[in-house]
This record gives C-alpha cells, sequence and structure tokens, in this order.
C-alpha cells in the first residue's frame, strides 16, 4: 500500500472534525426538542397570541413573531411557516393558538404541532446525526487502515536492533 500523505491526514481530521461537530449539535438539537416536546405534553397551557410582524422570506414563508400573554408576563416567539394549522396566511394582527408549558411560558409550539419545530425537523436531526457519526466511523477507519499499511522501518534507519 501506498503511504498516506501529510495533506491526506490533514484532510481526514478536518473532516472528521465535521462530521463530529454535525453528529453532536444534531443530536443535542434532537434532544433539547424532545425535552421542549415531554415538558408542554406534561403540562400544556392554551394561549392566544397574535402575530406582530410578517416578513415574507425568499423561499416563500413567512417569518413571523407572535407576542403572548402567560399570567401577567408577555412573550415573544419566531417561527417561519408557509400556512398557519388552520389555513389562514400568517400576516400581522391575525390571531394565533399556542401551547406553552405551564412550567416554563417560554417553551411553545403552534397549536397541533408534536414537537417545537415542528413533526419533520426531527427525523431530518436524527438523519445528520447518523450521517456525522458515519463520517466520523469513516474517517477513523481510513486512519487505522492507514496506521496498519504503513511499512516497518528499515535495518538502519536509527532503529535499534538486537545484536
Amino acid at each position: 500500500m501506498a503511504r498516506v500523505g501529510k495533506r491526506t491526514w490533514i484532510a481526514c481530521g478536518v473532516i472528521g472534525a465535521v462530521c463530529c461537530a454535525l453528529a453532536v449539535s444534531t443530536a443535542l438539537a434532537v434532544a433539547r426538542q424532545r425535552q421542549d416536546a415531554r415538558r408542554i405534553d406534561a403540562a400544556p397551557r392554551r394561549v392566544t397570541g397574535v402575530v406582530e410582524h410578517a416578513v415574507p422570506e425568499p423561499k416563500g414563508g413567512v417569518r413571523m413573531e407572535i407576542a403572548y400573554t402567560v399570567g401577567v408576563r408577555r412573550y415573544a416567539t419566531h417561527r417561519e411557516l408557509f400556512d398557519l394549522p388552520y389555513g389562514t396566511k400568517p400576516r400581522a394582527g391575525v390571531r394565533v393558538c399556542l401551547e406553552v408549558a405551564a412550567s416554563r411560558p417560554t417553551t411553545n409550539r403552534l397549536c397541533g404541532q408534536r414537537y417545537p419545530a415542528g413533526d419533520d425537523w426531527v427525523p431530518a436531526y436524527g438523519l445528520m446525526a447518523v450521517a456525522g457519526t458515519i463520517g466520523v466511523l469513516a474517517c477513523a477507519g481510513t486512519v487505522l487502515a492507514a496506521r496498519r499499511a504503513r511499512p516497518a522501518p528499515a535495518a538502519g534507519d536509527g532503529v535499534l536492533t538486537d545484536p
């Protein structure tokens, strides 16, 4: 086998670090989403929010800020949506149903969603975590294979041998 060059080691290290960061960050995002969903499901509270700002996005959605009140405190959340669950186009002044966690009112989701960022994102996060893990394992396999393929040092290369 051919020797592995320094550039290959550096590239493998960078790719491995990026894949590791991808796997860890997405796994943490999934864990946070699940924790938020459990918190809301444990003690949900329905409140009515009002869209304060709605800004169209280039990809067709609408980025909006929803203000809502729990008790005497006022909160705001940001969402990007294409349509509200009940068919209303998102625009300023529209009333929106939110579910918030009784223990932490900043944890919220639109009524009808199962996860704070929507049902489609949790599987996507999971797939990204798996892809990142596969990338880390592939880089580790390349490093191990390259180490095993290293030729033994030749006699007289500064290696002491028994007389």
